[in-house]
């Protein structure tokens, strides 16, 4: 018997082990669109993840619109829970602030005075709140495009977290089953050898 025909379970293993180690390397690599023989190759798997960063992104815009985040700022019912906050702010300005900055004032204003301009002040910020709080919001949707924002974020989590997680466990598998390839492949190889003898 010829010596070459040893070399066929070997080959038999390593051409079944490479033809399940190269698709399975197909799914994550090129990461970026590359041009091979004139055809343009990426990974299953970046491929996929930038259609779903698209859809992710297109849906977060809509789950976290900036009209949605207008109306809870500006609901009045969200203001009432920072009132307490405010007023006391308000109250500190007028009764240490104000008499440190101007001690001459506090010749003319007494509790009675503080009280009457805490209210006042009060009443203008419930009027001013809702309403400056909505041009900021307006101005926002001006100068921030939600939906590039949003993926932006969604592509840096993939990109950092998501696709390496993946490659880190999706290889291990990989390998196991191009080395149980790769043993099968022996095997058929041993099975044609006893076929040739």
């Amino acid at each position: 018997m010829n010596i070459h025909y040893f070399y066929i379970p070997v080959i038999t293993a390593f051409a079944t082990w490479l033809s399940v180690w190269m698709p399975a390397k197909m799914l994550f690599y090129p990461n970026q669109p590359k041009k091979v023989m004139g055809f343009k190759m990426q990974g299953i798997i970046p491929k996929k993840l930038l259609l779903l960063i698209e859809s992710a992104s297109m849906m977060a815009e809509e789950i976290f619109s900036l009209n949605q985040i207008e109306e809870k700022i500006a609901d009045p019912e969200n203001f009432e829970k920072i009132m307490p906050m405010a007023e006391e702010h308000i109250d500190h300005f007028l009764r240490v602030k104000l008499i440190e900055t101007m001690p001459m004032i506090s010749m003319f204003i007494g509790d009675k005075t503080i009280t009457q301009l805490k209210v006042i002040f009060m009443d203008e910020l419930r009027d001013l709140f809702p309403s400056a709080m909505k041009s900021y919001v307006i101005k926002m949707q001006e100068n921030i495009n939600m939906q590039h924002l949003m993926r932006e974020k969604i592509e840096r989590l993939v990109t950092e977290k998501i696709e390496p997680a993946l490659k880190k466990n999706l290889s291990a598998y990989i390998n196991r089953i191009a080395l149980f390839a790769a043993a099968f492949g022996f095997i058929i190889g041993l099975l044609e050898l006893l076929l040739l003898h």
